[in-house]
């Protein structure tokens, strides 16, 4: 079941950041795994992940276009 759309935007600002799912499973304190999930739409990001992804340069407003 998807909860919503990929994050296709954000899954290009990690490309050209250099970023791979286990960095920002790292930063997180998740898998990989669940970083997979999350993007692709089949998990919500947590409010808190996405202040923890602001402070390291990726926009809030990326989850929201």
């Amino acid at each position: 079941m998807k909860f919503h759309r990929p994050y296709n935007k954000l899954k290009g600002m990690l490309r050209e950041k250099s970023l791979t799912y286990e960095n920002l499973g790292k930063l997180l304190g998740v898998s990989k795994a669940t970083i997979a999930r999350k993007i692709n739409g089949e998990s919500d990001f947590l409010i808190s992940e996405t202040d923890i992804l602001e402070q390291h340069g990726i926009p809030r407003n990326i989850f929201y276009t």
